[in-house]
């Protein structure tokens, strides 16, 4: 690779790749001077921005992220993922105001994105605003959680909040049915089933994923400390 830029220094994709390598490899200052030289060369490539803006974020330099980012998605909109990492950048710099802007230009595109209503609900319940964080939680719950199947664990922890059981079970069941790809949605049943007394049927999906994927089961402690209460954990085979 080093040989082709020697053979032309101007071929900006080979910067790109060497500067993705660096990255990869957690060379920060190499990967954002490759990536930067990337983009002299062709201000279009669109994943050098993408990538500095990586880069930045990974030694907390958000102010920077932010720069790189923002450009990429003005000259690629619809970069989904970035808006995210924009918010989140933005969030950690306590620009609480600017995160919530970055979420309605991404809605403007995905009006039913239920991650970033989720994540805007959110975020004025930070700055005290809960009214409006009810809001958006009401319209995550008018959403068809298959519209938008990145989002439909979210769908359902929201309707587990509100007490909708009976609704999140029949649809989550039917996803796994037509989706056996979705199997990590058998979190949200056992819960589900626990709120209805189910269990047994509970027991069993966390008896499974204890010998399958123990992993995901432990990495989702969390999920069920927000929505069970210890004796329900208990009854559910969660110590």
């Amino acid at each position: 690779l080093k040989f082709a830029m020697k053979l032309d220094k101007n071929y900006a994709p080979a910067y790109e790749f060497y500067g993705s390598l660096l990255l990869e490899e957690n060379d920060v200052e190499g990967a954002i001077k490759y990536l930067a030289r990337s983009i002299e060369l062709d201000p279009w490539l669109v994943q050098s921005y993408s990538m500095i803006g990586e880069a930045y974020y990974n030694i907390g330099d958000y102010e920077k992220a932010i720069e790189y980012w923002e450009k990429e998605i003005k000259l690629s909109p619809t970069n989904t993922f970035t808006y995210f990492m924009l918010a989140d950048a933005y969030s950690k710099m306590g620009k609480i105001d600017k995160a919530i802007e970055v979420l309605e230009r991404f809605r403007e595109t995905s009006e039913n994105s239920i991650i970033a209503l989720y994540e805007l609900a959110e975020l004025y319940r930070r700055i005290g605003n809960e009214e409006k964080g009810k809001e958006y939680e009401s319209l995550i719950m008018e959403i068809d959680p298959r519209s938008d199947p990145n989002g439909i664990e979210i769908w359902a922890k929201v309707h587990l909040k509100k007490g909708n059981y009976d609704k999140v079970i029949q649809v989550i069941e039917n996803v796994i049915k037509s989706s056996p790809e979705a199997r990590h949605l058998n979190l949200v049943l056992a819960v589900a089933y626990a709120k209805t007394n189910q269990y047994e049927k509970a027991r069993k999906i966390i008896e499974d994923l204890k010998e399958d994927d123990f992993w995901y089961l432990y990495g989702k402690r969390e999920f069920f400390d927000e929505l069970l209460t210890q004796p329900e954990k208990e009854l559910c085979g969660i110590k």
